[in-house]
């Protein structure tokens, strides 16, 4: 499966009784689309690697009573005529801090807000030292220890 183009072009397919609305983001890592099953709406991550869904809903699965981390619905795997299709379920959060910096006329975070954002990660922090590290593989195939990015990269404002 070439994920580059195709990762993105997965609205209209259902993933365990969620249809993939539309896309909200995407990256080297895959693509994450809001998703819905009669009124519930979810987040739905796709991506080709393996490894990295499997780290991810660890962490999910792990963290799933923190206040911090988006709540943990499934892990799938989808064959599709391209390859397998890698999926984690997970809720549907606000949007993400670029979305936010480009969608306010000046462009920038303020003040108070980056003292929010602040806080959030201090307690993402707190609540990631409250677990085990785990060895996480990287695209240069160097080994180090750390949290999944979730725990990280996750933050409601």
């Amino acid at each position: 499966m070439n994920r580059v183009v195709t990762i993105k072009d997965l609205v209209g397919m259902d993933i365990r009784g969620f249809h993939l609305n539309r896309l909200i983001g995407a990256g080297s890592y895959g693509a994450v689309y809001e998703s819905s099953s009669g009124s519930e709406r979810i987040a739905v991550k796709a991506s080709t690697r393996e490894s990295d869904i499997l780290n991810e809903a660890n962490a999910l699965q792990r963290l799933f009573y923190c206040q911090y981390t988006p709540k943990y619905f499934f892990h799938q795997e989808t064959t599709t005529p391209d390859g397998i299709l890698h999926t984690i379920g997970q809720e549907l959060l606000g949007p993400d801090l670029e979305t936010i910096r480009r969608s306010v006329p000046w462009q920038a975070i303020k003040r108070p807000t980056l003292v929010r954002i602040a806080w959030q990660a201090l307690s993402c922090l707190e609540a990631s030292l409250s677990h085990p590290l785990q060895p996480i593989v990287s695209q240069s195939r160097s080994l180090t220890l750390g949290w999944p990015i979730t725990i990280w990269m996750t933050m409601v404002i």
